[in-house]
């Protein structure tokens, strides 16, 4: 029996890194055609490069081909699956390096391997008869297929009418011409029939699927479907059996926590007990020490009050005390120098006598001159009206008569209207005069800000600037 010897597994995909075999030397020789069986058995013809050794070229589709096709892998992988590679370019040198991807499994077995194994075999050359010829198989499907016209009989005939033939056309005797044609044509119309019914009973033959030779299972030494049952199910038995024995011992093994190997602490690379304890203190103690070390330094650095980490201003951004001056400074002296204007631009308004707002009479419910003037008119009109519009006696105006006003005229006293009006003129021109704010108009009113309020204001910016 071949040996188990493939290494490969089986990878019907073609995709598999570990079947991927690349660096293959193989030496070829110098015949026209070379064929190589690669070390790793079948292989997917597609994933093949073959690398000249001496021109340090890779191969062309043109310069190789394959042989024997396995119809089976192709079929199941779906991609060709090849078991010998024929270098057909003589220019190709014999020293080659060959890449492929192999399938792998059970056709992992090199033809070279195969071969080296047939010609160790101790073959017994007896002769064997049909009937004795085992593993033959109940029936055989017929196929059509080819003879060598050498392991055929009864073509006497056929050179007969051959050499008729040519005595005829030898001979060049018309009679004889024709009656051979005439002969041919017979002899054509036989053999067309004949043959047309062979091809016939032979296509019945072939598709006679009954057995007609009436072959046996004994006389191909096959087993029947009850033999094939019972031997199935005897060996089904037996590994079954077989396979409960085995995982009983196995799951007694894997389930013992004995220490069935009598494993030391050694054996696994560990310490003992004694040395895991040693071990041990040592470390403590190390670390004790290094733990005291690290928060002795810990404190002492945290009770340091002199920068130790020399933290700068700039990494604070911070300001130093001269920064801090000239930032005050620049930012006090624009406002000093604002408030001095405004100081004295409020003290110019207060002085402004000149109607600064441009106030009316109106804005002030005061009367201006023309409506003086025509009130004046109006009651100068009323007063000197002698047609008594209100129809009042002097009695009921509690006045004096004409005669009695000649006299009071007379006797130099004021007309009361007269003095009413010239005591309101004084009163309006009096009031027009005033540049003493007589309405209480306030700062805030007008809005702006008194004197107090500046200063206030630039003693809190001054204060806000201050460190």
């Amino acid at each position: 029996m071949i040996p188990n010897i493939y290494r490969y597994p089986l990878d019907l995909t073609g995709a598999s890194r570990d079947n991927y075999i690349t660096g293959e030397d193989q030496n070829i020789g110098s015949s026209v055609v070379r064929a190589i069986a690669p070390n790793a058995g079948a292989f997917f013809g597609s994933s093949i490069e073959i690398f000249d050794l001496a021109s340090n070229k890779t191969l062309n589709s043109t310069q190789y081909t394959f042989q024997f096709l396995h119809e089976e892998l192709t079929v199941k992988t779906g991609r060709e699956v090849w078991g010998i590679l024929l270098v057909t370019d003589p220019s190709v040198s014999a020293n080659i390096s060959l890449s492929y991807q192999a399938v792998g499994g059970p056709d992992a077995v090199p033809y070279t391997t195969l071969a080296a194994e047939i010609a160790a075999l101790q073959l017994d050359s007896r002769s064997v008869s049909f009937s004795n010829i085992t593993g033959f198989p109940d029936t055989v499907t017929p196929v059509p297929h080819m003879h060598w016209i050498g392991d055929t009989y009864d073509w006497d005939y056929v050179v007969t009418a051959l050499e008729i033939c040519l005595n005829a056309m030898t001979l060049s005797e018309a009679a004889s011409y024709d009656s051979v044609l005439t002969y041919i044509d017979q002899q054509k119309g036989l053999y067309t029939q004949n043959i047309a019914n062979m091809a016939t009973q032979l296509a019945q033959h072939i598709a006679n699927y009954q057995n007609p030779h009436q072959t046996t299972l004994a006389q191909v030494d096959a087993y029947s479907s009850t033999q094939v049952n019972t031997l199935i199910g005897v060996e089904t038995t037996n590994r079954q059996n077989a396979d409960a024995v085995i995982n009983s011992a196995i799951q007694t093994h894997a389930t013992c926590y004995a220490n069935p190997h009598i494993d030391t602490a050694d054996d696994i690379g560990g310490y003992s007990t004694g040395e895991t304890t040693t071990n041990l203190a040592t470390v403590v103690a190390a670390l004790n020490a290094q733990l005291t070390s690290d928060a002795n330094a810990m404190a002492a650095h945290i009770a340091n009050d002199n920068n130790p980490h020399q933290v700068t201003l700039a990494q604070l951004s911070g300001y130093t005390t001269a920064q801090i001056t000239t930032a005050i400074s620049n930012g006090v002296s624009p406002i000093a120098t604002q408030l001095a204007n405004d100081t004295t631009a409020m003290n110019a308004h207060i002085a402004n006598r000149n109607n600064p707002h441009q106030t009316t009479i109106g804005q002030i419910g005061a009367w201006d001159t023309a409506d003086i003037n025509t009130l004046n008119t109006n009651v100068a009109n009323h007063i000197a009206s002698r047609s008594n519009p209100h129809g009042t006696t002097a009695a009921q105006a509690q006045t004096w008569t004409a005669s009695q006003i000649n006299t009071q005229i007379a006797n130099g006293y004021t007309s009361p209207v007269t003095t009413a009006l010239n005591s309101q003129a004084a009163t309006i021109n009096n009031h027009t005069g005033n540049r003493s704010n007589p309405h209480g108009v306030t700062v805030a009113q007008i809005g702006g800000w008194t004197y107090a309020q500046w200063q206030a204001q630039g003693n809190a910016q001054k204060g806000a600037l201050s460190y």
